[in-house]
Formats: C-alpha cells, sequence, structure tokens
C-alpha cells in the first residue's frame, strides 16, 4: 500500500477517499470502487494524463515504459511520457465531463484531443470489430443493452464468444460497459484469462500483443442466468504506439517547473501561450487550495469534476510565477479558536490564583486576629504550616501579616490590619 510505504502512489484504501476522484479513475478504466482504488487497468494514456512516473510489477507492461531498476520478482518501469502534476493545456478540455462517455477509450481519446485542442479527434485508441457467438443464450435488446439470457432448456452452460483479428502486432485492451453487471469468466484462445464485472475485473484488461491478423477468441461464461453489456458501443480497442509517441512529448512541453515543494505548497513556473490558456492537474480539487500566479490570487475550477484546474486565458503569454498553497478555512478557524482557548485557560488560572490568594489572605486575617488576642502558643501548627509552604511557594500569609501587626503595633496598636 503506497500509504503503508510512503509512496505517492494509486493503490490506496480509505473511507477519506475522495469519492468524485475515484469515479474519475473509473471513468479511465481503472479498477476504482466505493472507498479503494488499485492500479489494475492502466494504459500507457492513462498513466501519462496522470502523471504515474514509474511502474512496480512482478509481471510484463507495456513496451512503452523503461527498465529502471528490479529486485528480485520485482521490476521499476518508467514511464517516459508521464506528464507532470501540473501542466498548461488547450482550454477546450474543461467542458469535458468524463460521465459522458461509456468507454475509456473514447474518453481517453478526446480527452488528448481537446488538450491539444484540435479540431479533429486524436484516435490514440483505434476500434476493432469483432464478431460473436452464442451458446447455451439468447440476445436481445432491453433498456440500451444487449441481453443475453440462459436458454429455458439449460442443456448448456451460457456463454458468448467473441472473435477478433488482431489488425497487427500492438497491445489490445477491452472494456465491457454496462450498467448491470454479472461477473463472468474470461476464456482467451481456450485458456482460462481471469473474471470481469467482479471488483478488481471491472476495468480495462490487457489481452496481450498479437502477430498481425491472428485470429483472437474471448469467451465469457455466465455466473448467473444472463448478462447485459451496453449496446452500440465497441469492445475491443488497440494503442496506435506510433501516434502515441508523436502526441505525448506535445503535451509535455508545458509541464510547469517545479523548484520546490512538500504535502501543502508547490513553487515553480509555467509557460502560457494562446493553445496552453488553461492549466490542468492532477490534484484532487478541494476549496481549501490557494493558488498565486505571478503574486495574484488565482479562481481555480473543476475538471472532470474532481481535479483543480485554473483558466487562464488571458494572461499574458510567456513564463510565469506559480504557487499551489493548501490552507483550508477549517485550520484557520480551528487555530484561531485554539488561540481563543488558550487565552481563556490563562485568564482563569490568573483568576484562580488571585482568588486562592484572597482566600488565604482572609483565613489569616482570622487567625491574625485571634492569635493577636490569645498569642501564638495555640495556634503554633497552623503558623507552623504557614512557615512549611513559603519554603515551597514563596508565600507565608499568617506570618508576613502577624510581622505587619508587629511593626503597626510599635508605631500605633490601633491600627487596622490592611491588605
Amino acid at each position: 500500500d503506497p500509504m503503508a510505504l510512503g509512496m505517492r502512489g494509486l493503490s490506496n484504501s480509505t473511507s477519506t477517499l475522495n469519492a468524485s476522484v475515484i469515479n474519475l479513475l473509473s471513468d479511465f478504466g481503472y479498477a476504482s470502487r466505493s472507498h479503494w482504488t488499485k492500479y489494475l487497468g492502466g494504459t500507457p494514456v492513462s498513466d501519462s494524463l496522470f502523471g504515474l512516473k514509474y511502474i512496480l510489477s512482478d509481471q510484463t507492461v507495456s513496451p512503452l515504459y523503461e527498465e529502471a531498476d528490479s529486485r528480485k520478482d520485482i521490476t521499476a518501469y518508467k514511464n517516459p511520457y508521464a506528464l507532470g502534476i501540473v501542466y498548461g493545456v488547450d482550454g477546450d478540455v474543461a467542458a469535458l465531463n468524463s460521465e459522458d462517455f461509456v468507454s475509456p477509450f473514447e474518453l481517453m481519446n478526446e480527452t488528448v484531443t481537446k488538450m491539444l485542442g484540435e479540431n479533429e479527434t486524436v484516435e490514440l485508441f483505434k476500434p476493432i470489430k469483432f464478431t460473436d457467438g452464442l451458446i447455451g443464450c439468447t440476445e436481445s435488446k432491453v433498456s440500451g443493452h444487449i441481453k443475453y439470457e440462459k436458454k429455458e432448456d439449460g442443456k448448456d452452460t451460457p456463454s458468448v464468444t467473441f472473435y477478433i483479428t488482431a489488425p497487427n502486432d500492438m497491445e489490445i485492451f477491452t472494456f465491457f460497459p454496462s450498467e448491470y453487471p454479472r461477473e463472468v469468466k474470461l476464456t482467451l484462445n481456450g485458456a482460462n484469462y481471469d473474471t470481469y464485472f467482479a471488483n478488481e475485473t471491472r476495468r480495462i484488461v490487457s489481452l496481450g500483443r498479437y502477430s498481425p491478423q491472428q485470429f483472437i477468441t474471448l469467451k465469457m461464461t455466465f455466473s448467473s442466468d444472463n448478462l447485459y453489456l451496453l449496446d452500440d458501443t465497441e469492445y475491443f480497442y488497440y494503442l496506435d504506439e506510433a501516434l502515441f509517441e508523436e502526441i505525448m512529448p506535445r503535451l509535455q512541453t508545458h509541464n510547469m517547473q517545479i523548484d520546490s515543494y512538500d504535502d501543502t505548497h508547490i513553487n515553480g513556473t509555467i509557460d502560457i501561450d494562446e493553445k496552453h490558456d488553461y492549466i490542468f492537474t492532477t490534484i484532487p480539487y478541494d476549496e481549501g487550495w490557494h493558488v498565486q500566479i505571478d503574486g495574484r490570487d488565482a479562481e481555480i475550477t473543476k475538471q472532470f469534476n474532481s481535479l483543480l484546474a485554473i483558466d487562464v486565458a488571458g494572461l499574458e503569454a510567456g513564463t510565469h510565477d506559480i504557487t499551489f498553497r493548501y490552507m483550508p478555512d477549517i485550520y484557520i478557524l480551528g487555530f484561531w479558536l485554539t488561540v481563543g482557548g488558550v487565552l481563556v485557560l490563562i485568564l482563569c488560572v490568573i483568576i484562580s490564583r488571585k482568588l486562592n490568594r484572597r482566600r488565604w489572605i482572609n483565613s489569616a486575617e482570622e487567625a491574625v486576629t485571634v492569635v493577636d488576642t490569645v498569642g501564638e502558643e495555640p495556634y503554633k501548627e497552623l503558623i507552623d504550616k504557614d512557615e512549611s509552604d513559603k519554603k515551597a511557594d514563596g508565600e507565608a500569609p499568617i506570618r508576613d501579616l502577624l510581622n505587619q501587626i508587629s511593626e503597626r503595633e510599635a508605631r500605633d496598636a490601633n491600627r487596622g490590619i490592611k491588605d
């Protein structure tokens, strides 16, 4: 768990995770549900957009990543195309809503297109045509879904098999959208592969790389009597790696140059121009974030209803100083409440000490009156305690008053005791 190891990673589980960010990662094809996210379902495109610079894995990853180090069975891969935590893009991306897309591949294509300010869609992911075959089930249309339902005779275990042909040797991915998920078992080219629609498998799945024109089968075996898959969408895509290698460096040109940072501050510079008039970040949106550009406060906004962004349209082209500072209003309120509480406590202590001293003096006056009448001997114990207190805290009200009486009697025996 990155939290336990002190890493800034994607895989986390806690009830305090930002719900909108969890949904966003799910929209982009990662395994992300409820109160957890896990690095499963990542692609070079999504990893780069969210700034995932290193991948730790015991399996082979995309050849677009570079092997950086290894320890026993774990290898660290570096993503040379990873974007920064803050980078400038075209303002067209501000209008995108990830929830409007049923396919994470189409969402990623459109996100990159808008970030670059292109008019024509940049198809990093290209769809692959497929056909399907049914065993032990029927097919119908229900509420925008294809419904595969077990036959009434129940002779065969119901399943749906998809047939595709690899168009080239690029990595092939699949994602099955559904508003009514039912867990199924996957069999790839006759071998058990995984499940789908379970918690960790409701995500993008890599089917691997194949020779051009190689025939591929993916079989879904039902665990219940029916299966629903969203209609009018593609399920299989391949990543155009040549286009990816051309496009991603264009986005990297406007990464923020970070001079210093910690958990609550980021300081640096960023280049702004006509085609990069919108600052995109991978920082979860929170009103506690405050941004200054060239020393002036900048208004923050939400991107994808979950990430912090800043619209800088109209700002003069060139290099600008930018500072992010996290200081929620509740922290400020808590600080002043704490200061107020401490001051009240100090005041209470001062008042309490004065009241206690007054009670001691009153008791001493009574004792002095009696001692003055009958002598010190009957009250020797009280006077001794008074002397003991003087050694402890430097004060002995009774003895002090007796001494004052002696001095006053020498001058005028009829004068009263004063504080």
